[in-house]
């Protein structure tokens, strides 16, 4: 009789327990968020309202989800406060966060990013107005990082309102695992398959530096050359920054397509870096796609509608797209396509494509459009291609550039050396147009070196010139400088109307190949 007397009482106790269990897990699925909420700067209501957009992130963060969760902005909010999306229990491709700003402002007025994806997936910011008012050393708008997926940013206005000097801790957007160092990869991803499309990032400030990265993605220096990152980058506005537009680095399979950069928020030279950068990629893969660099537009800098009789509206030195170490394949190649870099002024230099021990490349369609150097004794290239393996390119423009324009100025339209053949047996160069160019002293439409084989078919070079334009009377004009090369096919190449003022060099080869 004891004995089973303690047989029940232990089975009634366990049942106790479990029927406890059983109530907290349905006190924590009912926590859990699903279906509509909204952000309102008054009290937080029953639930479903909430006074900041960081109340909500701590709220969805530590709740999970459910179901699909959507969340309408309805008032101008400001807060010192970050928004912190960790990691969101039970989102998914299905059980998506989508917050619709309703182009109201979010503002915040404290260090670092406004909005920071930690470890969060499938959330979605669309039609808001982000602003950071700090003016912080370190200061963002967006960052993701801690293995951040599947979220987007779309259609948003980023925009710093204060921003007192160009540290190289201020960012608009940054795939970053530091807050105060936006361009430190480290073995852990950031984030992948992620989208930032549409969106305006600019400064409000008079004059404004803008931050020294506008979008800064750094992967993971690991995995990079196995693994796919796969983010896009399409369509967005980068108004202002102080040194890199964009910055990509360590990843694989990045996409930045039909972006236009410029400093259409600034009135003058000053404050920009002595050396800025468009696009910045460097040590990248393609193995699930390509990372592709296509249609962004980079154009009026220093600045939109700087005249160039004053020499201190030009820029020290320009790198338009600097792509170092991407590595393509035949499957996927890395593309650099249909880019545009116009109106833009030099004192010394400029490389709008420097393309060093890059693999697999096409490059095609881009256009170099109105580029000025103005110094003397300075070299200065649309492209300038070195070392490396199999090379298409085709379909590219320069055009009504001027190089050393105050006197001895080198222009080198395309400049390849020791472009090699390993995956392709030809290296093409083929309907490229160089037309309407000046040099104070050299000009070169096309300089091709070494030991490989080419088909360099159907480009046409007319009506440049050196030492006829500003009174300067000298200088030679080659066309095709070619020297050591193996194969080659030369073909349908037309060069008329070129005048260089010490001689013309319409096809010059070197060769004992």
């Amino acid at each position: 009789m004891n004995i089973y007397y303690k047989i029940s009482m232990s089975t009634a106790f366990l049942k106790q327990k479990m029927l406890l269990m059983l109530l907290c897990l349905a006190g924590i699925a009912n926590a859990q968020l699903s279906g509509s909420y909204t952000i309102n700067s008054g009290s937080a209501t029953s639930g479903t309202n909430y006074a900041s957009w960081s109340a909500f992130a701590t709220d969805i963060t530590s709740k999970g989800v459910s179901g699909a969760v959507t969340v309408t902005v309805q008032t101008d909010v400001s807060s010192s406060t970050q928004a912190v999306f960790g990691a969101i229990s039970g989102a998914s491709s299905t059980n998506t966060i989508t917050i619709d700003g309703g182009s109201k402002i979010y503002t915040y007025s404290g260090s670092y990013e406004a909005i920071s994806f930690n470890g969060a997936d499938y959330v979605t910011i669309k039609n808001a107005t982000i602003r950071n008012s700090t003016t912080a050393a370190y200061a963002g708008l967006i960052r993701l990082t801690n293995g951040s997926n599947y979220n987007k940013i779309d259609n948003c206005i980023l925009e710093f309102s204060a921003l007192a000097s160009a540290t190289s801790g201020t960012y608009y957007v940054a795939f970053s695992n530091y807050n105060t160092s936006p361009t430190s990869a480290t073995s852990v991803t950031c984030g992948n398959n992620n989208t930032l499309s549409n969106n305006t990032m600019r400064t409000l400030a008079s004059n404004s530096a803008g931050p020294y990265y506008g979008i800064s993605c750094m992967g993971n220096t690991s995995t990079y050359s196995s693994t796919g990152d796969n983010n896009t980058f399409t369509a967005n506005k980068i108004q202002n920054f102080y040194y890199y537009a964009v910055i990509n680095y360590y990843t694989n399979g990045n996409q930045f397509v039909d972006n236009d950069i410029s400093r259409d928020n600034a009135t003058s030279s000053s404050p920009i870096s002595t050396s800025p950068y468009g696009i910045y990629s460097v040590y990248t893969y393609g193995s699930s796609r390509s990372t592709i660099l296509r249609g962004n537009n980079m154009h009026d800098l220093p600045y939109k509608g700087a005249s160039a009789s004053s020499t201190t509206n030009y820029i020290a030195y320009w790198y338009g797209i600097y792509a170092y170490y991407n590595y393509g394949n035949t499957t996927y190649p890395f593309v650099v396509d249909k880019n545009v870099q116009k109106n833009i002024m030099t004192y010394y230099y400029a490389y709008c494509h420097y393309m060093y021990y890059d693999y697999v490349v096409n490059l095609t369609s881009n256009t170099v459009d109105n580029l000025i150097s103005y110094s003397s004794g300075y070299s200065t290239y649309p492209f300038y291609l070195m070392y490396g393996p199999d090379y298409n390119i085709v379909g590219n423009t320069v055009q009504n550039c001027y190089f050393g324009q105050s006197g001895t100025g080198y222009g080198y339209s395309f400049y390849c050396y020791y472009i090699y053949n390993t995956y392709r047996s030809w290296n093409l160069f083929e309907d490229n147009v160089i037309q309407n160019n000046w040099a104070g002293y050299y000009f070169y439409g096309a300089q091709i070196y070494y030991y490989a084989s080419w088909k360099i078919n159907r480009n046409k070079i007319v009506n440049n010139n050196t030492g006829t334009n500003y009174s300067k009377n000298q200088g030679y004009l080659y066309c095709f400088d070619l020297y050591y090369l193996y194969n080659l096919d030369f073909n349908s190449n037309l060069m008329a109307n070129n005048t260089g003022y010490y001689g013309n060099y319409n096809i010059y080869t070197y060769n004992y190949s």
